[in-house]
């Protein structure tokens, strides 16, 4: 993979994380795949429609940063990003880690999240 499709791709995760783009229910509607799914840390399997419901309602709460981003292009147009996450709730929650992979599908020239998934990480990582 070049440099220059790694850096988009983490582009459009990171931008998956900034509470702006969350709050956003057309900006998500254009990064998430109609076949969207995502397992998350939470235990939860959410699709699109659920996602697009829930992320705006939490936008301004939530704050995450990334870490020891990786990609992976198994195939031209599919390609695997991996990382981790910390995760701070404005309610005083602590900090929580996960282990983040997500599948990014380009069709018709743009790549959209096809698929999420979060595993949390006990305890300080």
């Amino acid at each position: 993979m070049d440099d220059l499709l790694k850096q988009r791709l983490f582009a459009l995760e990171l931008e998956l994380l900034e509470p702006a783009t969350r709050a956003s229910v057309a900006r998500l509607s254009a990064l998430l795949d109609e076949t969207f799914v995502e397992f998350a840390a939470s235990g939860r399997c959410l699709d699109r429609q659920a996602l697009l419901q829930e992320l705006p309602a939490e936008a301004g709460a939530v704050r995450y940063r990334a870490f020891d981003l990786q990609a992976w292009l198994p195939a031209p147009d599919l390609a695997q990003l991996r990382y981790r996450s910390e995760r701070r709730d404005g309610d005083g929650t602590p900090v929580r880690h996960a282990l983040r992979s997500s599948l990014w599908r380009r069709r018709d020239g743009e790549w959209r999240m096809l698929f999420h998934q979060g595993t949390p990480i006990p305890g300080a990582a």
